[in-house]
């Protein structure tokens, strides 16, 4: 009688966990395959004297899964837009966004679902350059004009 008591609460977990999921797919530790990357587009202006990036992505992405939410990967990146267009023209509307610091996730939610089928996502993000490998940061003063650059 026990293990029985023991299995359904295991059972009842798990599917409270997975309803949880769906309607909160940001809880998830892994990104939710329903939705698939297949290009980006990337553009990024580094400012290495104030140590920060300005970037914009386009993401060409496959619905695998009918959904209103869109989970990106975004590890310290303060996403400013979001546009989601599900053709050339059709944009849709967009509830909330929000940044999920836990999974270091940008969370973005539709009003409408996104169907099965091709969708295009643009984002404007600002970043810290916190690594500057292979970039030289350094400075001189112009002897002439006193400019310090």
């Amino acid at each position: 009688m026990d293990l029985l008591v023991v299995c359904l609460l295991l059972v009842a977990s798990a599917t409270s966990v997975f309803s949880s999921l769906d309607s909160e797919p940001w809880l998830d530790w892994r990104l939710s395959g329903d939705i698939h990357p297949r290009d980006y587009d990337l553009f990024l202006q580094p400012d290495v004297w104030k140590r920060e990036f300005d970037g914009t992505v386009s993401i060409q992405m496959t619905v695998r899964k009918e959904t209103k939410f869109l989970v990106v990967n975004a590890a310290r990146l303060n996403v400013s837009e979001v546009h989601i267009f599900v053709n050339e023209t059709t944009q849709l509307s967009v509830v909330r966004s929000f940044t999920y610091e836990t999974n270091d996730y940008f969370v973005v939610e539709t009003e409408e679902l996104m169907m099965i089928g091709d969708v295009k996502v643009i984002m404007t993000f600002r970043g810290i350059l916190q690594h500057l490998t292979g970039v030289m940061s350094n400075g001189y003063t112009n002897v002439t004009t006193g400019e310090h650059r």
